[in-house]
């Protein structure tokens, strides 16, 4: 017995649909907006290894509520450091700065100033 393409695209569509039913009033309920997964002032320090060698550190820290171009935003930062043994063949400094909604649905900018050996980056996404 063969079952045609059109009866298994309408029985896979029904399943999608149907698991979509059962699943979408749990994850509604799991994304309460009054809890954020994070706060202003939480920081994140990590360690650089290539290896077992340390090479340097980064630190992503969330910055106080500001408000970007009229609209209420997180800041994030991102600093990137090598240290002085590694600064001495590949230097690295770099910064990113992040602007999300409160909402978390759209990025509002993003600058990135790059310092790596010799490059050098200046990006701005808006």
């Amino acid at each position: 017995m063969t079952v045609s393409m059109k009866t298994r695209r309408f029985y896979l569509t029904g399943l999608f649909l149907g698991a979509l039913l059962v699943v979408h009033p749990v994850l509604s309920r799991a994304r309460a907006p009054d809890t954020a997964a994070f706060s202003p002032g939480e920081r994140l320090t990590f360690k650089l290894k290539w290896g077992f060698i340390p090479v340097g550190e980064a630190v992503l820290e969330v910055r106080p509520l500001t408000t970007f171009n009229g609209t209420p935003a997180y800041h994030f930062t991102v600093k990137a450091k090598s240290n002085a043994f590694v600064d001495v063949f590949y230097k690295v400094r770099d910064v990113i700065d992040a602007y999300a909604d409160t909402a978390m649905t759209r990025t509002l900018h993003y600058r990135k100033k790059q310092q790596e050996g010799a490059t050098r980056r200046d990006i701005t996404v808006y």
